[in-house]
């Protein structure tokens, strides 16, 4: 009789909580869509507005980017090995010469999406802090639309887009074979990647 009423009171417990962890992956994956839809909705505008002088965009691009990206975690990977044998001086130097380069990049990347029609088609859980949220990007000139998946994950309570998935490619990884590539023929030397990620900051 003990046995049975554990059991029973074990079973109630497991009904009390499984509902809790149904709503927060659901809470992340509602956080993840209105986070990608915020910031697809303020990137496209920032591109159509013509009034914008290319100074105050960056400056735009630069705050999107930083309010919804992870770029510290994004900097670690791309980096790779590499990270753990670097100096906490070496760290401090990668990470602001890689937000810099990531913003140069990204606000002429952006200025190709001038008349984008952007839209986000689903949000999935893939775990407590992880959400999967899909977009389509449909050009003005043409009727294939683009599609493109963004990672959310929310390790300190607010969810940060840490990768782009454009057509099944990662730029994130993409990133992390390009560094690897640049870091092996410089023979391992950080300080003068660093330096490369400086000159395609500002080229």
């Amino acid at each position: 009789m003990g046995v049975s009423r554990r059991a029973v009171l074990l079973a109630g417990v497991s009904l009390a909580v499984l509902p809790s962890f149904a709503v927060q992956a659901a809470d992340i994956s509602k956080e993840a869509r209105e986070l990608i839809e915020t910031l697809g909705v303020q990137a496209i505008g920032t591109i159509n507005d013509d009034k914008l002088a290319d100074a105050d965009r960056r400056e735009k691009f630069s705050k999107l980017l930083v309010d919804g990206f992870d770029i510290p975690a994004i900097a670690r990977f791309c980096l790779g090995r590499y990270w753990r044998g670097a100096t906490d001086e070496q760290k401090a130097a990668y990470q602001a010469a890689f937000q810099q380069m990531i913003i140069a990049v990204y606000a002429t990347r952006f200025r190709e999406y001038r008349g984008v029609a952007f839209s986000v088609v689903n949000s999935r859980s893939e775990g407590d802090d992880h959400a999967i949220v899909t977009s389509s990007l449909q050009p003005p000139t043409s009727s294939q639309a683009a599609k493109v998946e963004w990672r959310v994950l929310r390790p300190q309570g607010k969810p940060k887009v840490v990768d782009v998935i454009v057509e099944g490619v990662s730029m994130s990884l993409t990133q992390q074979q390009d560094f690897a590539a640049a870091m092996q023929s410089n023979g391992g030397d950080l300080d003068r990647f660093i330096a490369e990620l400086k000159k395609r900051a500002v080229a």
